[in-house]
């Protein structure tokens, strides 16, 4: 019978987010911080130049990570309004809980 660890160490290592899976694709990596990445979506577009910020720690929600992740994350929210204010398009942000269970999370800006 597999431990609760065990399942958990097991979903970490084939986790498609991690940045240090080695079959994450790293060439959908825009960016890199410490704490935090953007990436292209691994899946289909919801909109044109929408792209994905992801905490490098596995975390259920934005709101119970260490606060210089979030820091990190917000720096890259605010580059990322910047940038698309330049091309005259509105950004939003949504908090996409991909499998709580198993703390995969991401930002997507849209």
């Amino acid at each position: 019978m597999k431990t609760r660890f065990t399942k958990k160490m097991a979903v970490l290592a084939n986790c498609p987010l991690c940045f240090y899976n080695k079959e994450n694709m790293k060439e959908l990596v825009i960016a890199e911080s410490e704490s935090a990445y953007i990436t292209y979506p691994i899946n289909k577009l919801i909109v044109e130049d929408e792209c994905w910020i992801i905490s490098k720690e596995h975390t259920s929600a934005m709101n119970t990570v260490e606060e210089h992740i979030y820091e990190e994350v917000r720096k890259y929210m605010t580059n990322l309004i910047a940038y698309y204010s330049t091309k005259n398009k509105a950004t939003i942000f949504v908090e996409l809980v991909i499998d709580y269970n198993n703390a995969e999370h991401t930002v997507s800006c849209l």
